[in-house]
């Protein structure tokens, strides 16, 4: 088995992580929690079986919702636009199995606001199991030739995709990839960092599919026009580190190793460790020549451009306690 993240891992070396770049790899102050990252970070991704019923909320992302595209008594198949956006800061949803409409409902999301959803009823054959997994990440994916791509239709793929950022805030990635002719972007970084406790997704989706993660990355740099791509990552994954470059070779994506820390993921910190730059207070990564898009994200978009596959899975680790949960494991 291969190493994995380690609860509290040596500081790596200032030369490895720098590869010439202007930051020093960390950030002013910071904290330095038990991360519980091995409870889970030695499991393979599995996939879930396919669930009898869906709800599939018309709200995933910040901005306006979406507007049911789909009517009771609908058959739909896997990855059809169900909702779609109508707002410039919104992204479109669509169904994760195939299946009949039903009645629209209701929902509560987390933050407590009430959302319409598309209910469907799996029927019919479904692509499942490894299947399925391989068709999300599996393969191979190309890095040559990407250059060729027209920008605005990748940030357009990135829409209809419906693509938004997979780190936690949930922002439109097709906002991000659009062109400001006041707001040039030089460098976007590829965040790997994944600093909160327990969590392990991105670190499983960089040792499983760092190709997919590398061509998205390339994809997202062809979309704004940037001379810099830099895929950044805690040192508490050294393996991961090592995929990553190991797929970044012969391409201009560069692979940072950065010092393990809480909130090393949050942008402006990542910004700083890696940039030395740092966001106004009230401004944004943009406002410094930046984009940040988490590896999930920037794997979504290879898959938008390079197999026409819209946004229906994506992997989340489910951990904790030995006593609640007999086999941790991300799913």
């Amino acid at each position: 088995m291969s190493a994995t993240p380690t609860e509290r891992s040596p500081i790596a070396n200032h030369r490895d992580w720098s590869l010439g770049l202007p930051g020093r790899g960390t950030f002013a102050r910071g904290v330095h929690p038990a991360d519980g990252k091995s409870l889970s970070a030695g499991a393979a991704v599995e996939v879930l079986p396919t669930p009898a019923e869906v709800a599939i909320p018309l709200l995933q992302h910040i901005g306006a919702p979406c507007a049911a595209k789909v009517k009771a008594k609908e058959q739909v198949s896997l990855g059809q636009c169900v909702g779609e956006a109508e707002a410039f800061v919104s992204a479109p949803v669509h169904a994760s199995v195939a299946g009949v409409v039903q009645r629209e409902g209701v929902t509560t999301l987390p933050n407590g606001r009430h959302v319409r959803t598309v209910p469907i009823k799996s029927a019919g054959d479904q692509l499942a199991g490894r299947a399925l997994g391989d068709a999300v990440y599996g393969g191979d994916w190309p890095t040559d030739g990407l250059e060729r791509r027209e920008p605005a239709g990748i940030a357009e793929a990135a829409h209809e995709a419906g693509i938004v950022g997979m780190g936690g805030a949930g922002f439109p990635t097709h906002v991000k990839l659009r062109r400001l002719p006041n707001k040039p972007i030089d460098t976007i970084l590829i965040n790997g960092c994944e600093c909160e406790p327990y969590l392990t997704s991105d670190y499983r989706l960089m040792l499983e599919a760092p190709r997919a993660i590398i061509a998205g990355a390339l994809l997202e740099g062809r979309a704004l026009g940037v001379s810099r791509i830099v895929a950044a990552i805690e040192d508490n994954k050294p393996d991961a580190v090592a995929a990553m470059r190991e797929a970044a070779s012969g391409t201009a994506v560069q692979v940072a190793q950065l010092h393990t820390k809480y909130p090393m993921g949050g942008e402006r910190c990542t910004i700083q460790a890696v940039l030395d730059r740092k966001v106004p207070t009230g401004g944004l990564p943009l406002d410094v020549g930046v984009v940040v898009s988490n590896v999930a994200s920037a794997a979504a978009v290879a898959g938008a451009v390079l197999r026409g596959r819209a946004v229906t899975h994506r992997i989340v680790a489910v951990t904790g306690a030995q006593a609640l949960l007999s086999k941790p494991s991300p799913l």
